[in-house]
């Protein structure tokens, strides 16, 4: 798998789980991570073999957006 491959699966994960800001933001996130390892000398594929599923990295995105969004909910009908 390439980083295009691995971002775009990521993104179709993400897209209407979570907010535009949240799906943009770990979108950046992950993009400057490749490019970040890439410079270090790291290969494309041993990049996504580090980072493992993006679907599996959804998840946890997904999860912790609603997590985040229950507690705010939580404190204003206090």
């Amino acid at each position: 798998m390439t980083k295009e491959q691995f971002i775009m699966e990521l993104e179709q994960c993400l897209q209407g789980e979570v907010s535009a800001y949240e799906l943009s933001d770990s979108l950046t996130y992950y993009r400057q991570y490749f490019e970040d390892e890439i410079r270090n000398g790291k290969s494309e594929e041993q990049v996504v073999e580090e980072l493992g599923s993006p679907r599996l990295i959804a998840r946890s995105i997904i999860d912790r957006s609603e997590e985040h969004t229950s507690e705010l909910q939580s404190r204003i009908t206090i």
